[in-house]
């Protein structure tokens, strides 16, 4: 749906996933969408020391590695949990951590038209939107929400939209420079 309607994103994977479905991964690394690390098991980062957090970014990254080739550089935390030691654990080891600022909520028991609803008129410029692969009504929606959207703004991948210095991160998830 995206590739159709010239759109691209970036799509958070775990370690899991990505070995379970490396050849889908592959696919979607080749169709030029970004890949990012959503940790190895969705564990709770919170409840993870730094050490801890990193070797399972790290696990996570070689995972990701062995479908696409390539090092990914964001990290969205399992369930958008995150408390300091995540945020800098990730920061201080290169990598980004990302946060999204519009959630479709389309991994609960809910309609198409809601999750349309929570998404197109609640996007700003800059807004980085979470939706998941994989669940019931997505695949559904999205045709809607791409043409709701592009009408208003360019879809890009997360690490053409981030700032990658000098930036701080609100408790919604937007960033600010």
């Amino acid at each position: 749906i995206l590739k159709q309607n010239n759109c691209t994103a970036t799509f958070f994977v775990t370690g899991k996933w990505a070995e379970a479905y490396s050849d889908s991964l592959n696919k979607l690394h080749r169709s030029g969408f970004e890949i990012g690390v959503h940790s190895y098991n969705h564990d709770d980062y919170t409840k993870k020391s730094s050490d801890e957090i990193l070797a399972d970014i790290e696990k996570t990254e070689k995972a990701i590695m062995r479908a696409t080739g390539e090092k990914p550089s964001l990290v969205r935390t399992p369930s958008g949990a995150y408390n300091n030691i995540a945020v800098s654990t990730v920061e201080n080891s290169g990598r980004y951590c990302i946060q999204w600022s519009v959630d479709g909520l389309d991994y609960v028991d809910t309609t198409k038209e809601t999750i349309y609803e929570r998404v197109v008129p609640n996007t700003k410029s800059g807004d980085i939107i979470l939706l998941h692969n994989g669940t019931k009504l997505t695949a559904q929606i999205l045709p809607d929400i791409v043409k709701g959207l592009k009408s208003n703004y360019n879809l890009v991948n997360v690490s053409d939209l981030i700032y990658k210095e000098k930036y701080t991160i609100d408790n919604t998830g937007r960033q600010y420079a």
